[in-house]
């Protein structure tokens, strides 16, 4: 119900060129928000994984990242994986799980950190605000109306992305005509 647009923007300023810094963004904006008022659910945190030599890998270098046999990001809270994305040939099904987990015991560690950073300096009560008001005979009644039919363009299939946000879209449109 947090509807107060909020922005996070982070900026490399330098790096070095053997550390991929993109992983690390997730980790820096959570710890922002992880130690300021704004409400949040957090903290999360995202990693590199890959597989090198039969090893798993947290955070490894370009150099490393030429041997490697997969490659994702995983980004967690401190109990749920929420979104993993990444490049491999083919790999087991039990190569994919361990890397996931592998990465999650990472992020644990991160979200630890932030929430004892957060009370090193001085975590600030959440800031105030309103839940709008839910009208809940209105969602019944776009649950009831579109439900189904999101299901069915969700089932459907479709591989194509820019086809498939068009299906969803006509869901929307057809509903509010």
């Amino acid at each position: 119900g947090y509807m107060f647009e909020t922005q996070v923007l982070i900026s490399l300023i330098s790096a070095d060129d053997k550390t991929m810094p993109d992983a690390l963004a997730a980790l820096a904006a959570s710890a922002a928000i992880t130690v300021s008022d704004i409400p949040f659910s957090g903290p999360i945190s995202e990693v590199r994984v890959a597989k090198i030599d039969g090893q798993y890998k947290i955070n490894p270098t370009r150099e490393e990242l030429e041997n490697a046999d997969l490659e994702i990001i995983v980004a967690a809270s401190e109990a749920d994986i929420m979104m993993v994305e990444g490049e491999m040939n083919e790999v087991s099904e039990a190569d994919l799980l361990e890397a996931m987990k592998v990465g999650h015991e990472a992020i644990k560690v991160q979200c630890k950190a932030q929430n004892e950073l957060a009370e090193a300096f001085g975590k600030k009560a959440d800031r105030e605000w309103e839940k709008p008001e839910v009208d809940e005979a209105l969602k019944a009644e776009v649950m009831n109306a579109t439900l189904a039919k999101f299901q069915e363009v969700a089932r459907a299939g479709i591989a194509n992305k820019s086809e498939r946000k068009e299906a969803f879209g006509k869901v929307k449109s057809d509903y509010l005509e």
